[in-house]
């Protein structure tokens, strides 16, 4: 039992790692001849098999795989580990085609055969007889029983050793579109940000706008609006009035749209923000309404001049691929992820070669349990999260920030499956784990229209 959970734990931690040591080793695949030769990425070094000699070659190395297997196991087993020697044997154990039987199919042949061997040698001591093959039965139905009863205290340990499986799916915020707009304003970034009826006034403004450009009032919410500095304080040389260079960051959220998601032009809403605060403005009412803010009301100052518009988005993508592995194969992946925190920094090292403002969410199991984890590995699924550091800028050649959240998913979950076929093809599982697929986390629940070509 501990000989197949060490083939197991080895072949399934390269499934989920997908590396192959790609960050020490590339298979230039350009280098292919017209004889159809394949290359195999080896640990460190890159081996080159001629199609006609493949399978012989992966015979011969399966008859390494017990020892290789043993030995990458023990190495796992401490703490103070030769990475390229963890890495070497896990090659050598993956390249072969594995059969990895369950916990309980092994438990119930030896159970079955502990059974049999009993009942033979009841039957033996029923008939009186004490002959040598008697005695081997006896032996052996002791043998077996000892096997069975280990192979219970061997799936305790393990499990137990592995820890619970995830609750669930955690579930994912909605992407969050920010409005960022430079602009000189008559108010400073505290008196915007503090100041109830400024800041309600700037808040409504932009609510207008959208309003107007959605033409669903209502559909798309500002929730908020920050101000930042972005230059030094202006002086107006004819009025003597103080100004101000903002960044006025709007954070908006779509409401009750299931449909196709609205479309919103940054050049529109900087053009526009200026009559939407006049009119927010006018139904500022009470003694703490400021002068300018009256003025603005009015028409006599201008309450964002200079406007320069562009669009965020904060966004969450979660990956997830279908499986089928057993229970004691998840059990010996986790304890695996557990100890070897690489296997994260390679899942986020993909990421961010995809788009540097993603990184490995905190968790991605249901927040009831009160173990986190950030890799899942679940009955018949396994998925990770990805968020974004910050708000990351959206292209301008984009119509929709969704179709922008969307493209970057099918771009994540390619690179993430271009990674899992390289290992699958190497150790022959390729039904193993489905293609990983990454979507984002859309409000109203909302999903991308057309599938990842």
């Amino acid at each position: 039992m501990a000989w197949y959970g060490s083939r197991t734990l080895l072949s399934l931690l390269l499934v989920l790692l997908q590396t192959c040591h790609s960050d020490a080793t590339v298979c230039d695949h350009a280098q292919m001849t017209a004889s159809s030769e394949q290359l195999i990425c080896n640990g460190s070094q890159l081996a080159r098999v001629e199609k006609g000699t493949l399978s012989s070659a992966l015979v011969q190395r399966s008859t390494k795989l017990g020892s290789a297997a043993d030995e990458a196991a023990s190495i796992i087993a401490d703490n103070s580990m030769d990475d390229s020697k963890l890495w070497t044997s896990l090659d050598t154990a993956s390249t072969a085609k594995l059969f990895l039987p369950s916990w309980l199919m092994v438990f119930s042949c030896v159970a079955t055969l502990a059974i049999l061997l009993s009942a033979t040698l009841a039957y033996c001591c029923y008939q009186a007889k004490r002959g040598p093959a008697c005695m081997c039965t006896g032996c052996c139905a002791g043998l077996f029983i000892l096997w069975a009863l280990a192979l219970i205290v061997l799936k305790v340990y393990l499990m137990r050793l592995a820890g619970p499986e995830p609750a669930g799916p955690m579930v994912q915020p909605p992407a969050k579109t920010e409005v960022v707009v430079d602009a000189t304003v008559p108010f400073t970034k505290a008196e915007i940000n503090s100041l109830a009826p400024v800041n309600t006034a700037y808040l409504e403004g932009m609510q207008n706008v959208l309003d107007k450009q959605s033409g669903k009032p209502g559909a798309v919410k500002v929730e908020s609006v920050v101000a930042s500095p972005v230059t030094a304080m202006l002086l107006q040389h004819v009025q003597s009035l103080v100004e101000h260079r903002l960044a006025l960051v709007y954070t908006t959220v779509d409401q009750g749209i299931t449909g196709n998601a609205p479309q919103m032009n940054a050049s529109a809403v900087a053009a526009d923000l200026e009559r939407g605060l006049r009119v927010a403005a006018g139904k500022q009412s009470g003694a703490d309404v400021p002068e300018v803010l009256k003025e603005i009301a009015e028409g006599s100052r201008p309450g964002a001049t200079k406007t320069a518009a562009k669009l965020k988005v904060k966004f969450s993508l979660r990956c997830k691929a279908t499986h089928q592995l057993n229970e004691d194969i998840r059990a010996a992946a986790r304890i695996v992820i557990s100890k070897h925190q690489e296997v994260l920094g390679k899942l986020e090292h993909i990421a961010q070669r995809t788009s540097g403002s993603l990184r490995l969410g905190n968790r991605c199991n249901d927040p009831s349990q009160k173990e986190s984890m950030q890799l899942c590995l679940g009955p018949g699924a396994l998925w990770v999260d990805y968020v974004t550091k910050e708000a990351v800028s959206v292209p301008k050649s984009e119509d929709t920030v969704q179709n922008f959240v969307c493209s970057l998913g099918c771009d994540l979950g390619s690179a993430l499956s271009s990674e899992t076929s390289k290992v699958m093809e190497a150790a022959n599982y390729e039904k193993t784990f489905s293609q990983i697929n990454c979507s984002p986390s859309l409000s109203n629940g909302r999903t991308c229209h057309s599938p990842c070509a």
